[in-house]
């Protein structure tokens, strides 16, 4: 196992994140991230973890139920089609969290835990380029930390553009 600079449970609220002395020092990157999630209130009430995990939306499965069944289900909830690519013959929902490409580019690990014990999955890893089976993380699995590396001589930056999704970059 690799050298860990810092292990920051699942539960950490983003303010936490955000204000913390070590993330702010050497882990910069995470806690702007981590600024830019939504408003003060949710970042006071929402983790790390859920951060990490959130389901992916679209313009269509994020709808109310009743605008979704006046036009038809997408694949994502009970359809047959991507509304947002028709032809498509998988659903191109998106990853809506401001941490996770981070942590992809910093190569952080997570660590999971379920009914067969613990594993350690890279960021990079735990993702996939799908809408509908997003994660590596089973069903029956929670995420319990996240270990970041060692800060070493690596510069990192975050830029959240509104239109397209997030990217994060490490150098060094």
């Amino acid at each position: 196992m690799r050298d860990t600079g810092c292990v920051v449970g699942a539960c950490a609220t983003l303010s936490h994140l955000i204000a913390h002395p070590t993330m702010r020092q050497h882990y910069d990157t995470v806690a702007h991230a981590a600024a830019l999630v939504s408003t003060p209130l949710l970042r006071n009430m929402g983790t790390l973890g859920g951060n990490l995990c959130l389901d992916t939306r679209c313009n269509y499965y994020n709808q109310t139920y009743e605008w979704r069944q006046a036009i038809d289900f997408c694949m994502k909830k009970d359809g047959h089609i991507c509304w947002v690519a028709p032809s498509s013959p998988r659903c191109w929902a998106v990853s809506s969290s401001d941490v996770a490409p981070v942590m992809v580019a910093l190569a952080a690990d997570y660590v999971l835990v379920g009914p067969g014990g613990e594993r350690v999955v890279p960021a990079a890893r735990c993702y996939h380029n799908d809408g509908i089976n997003y994660l590596t993380k089973q069903p029956d699995e929670i995420l319990r930390a996240v270990r970041l590396p060692q800060p070493d001589g690596w510069d990192a930056v975050y830029h959240k553009r509104s239109t397209f999704p997030c990217s994060a970059w490490r150098h060094g």
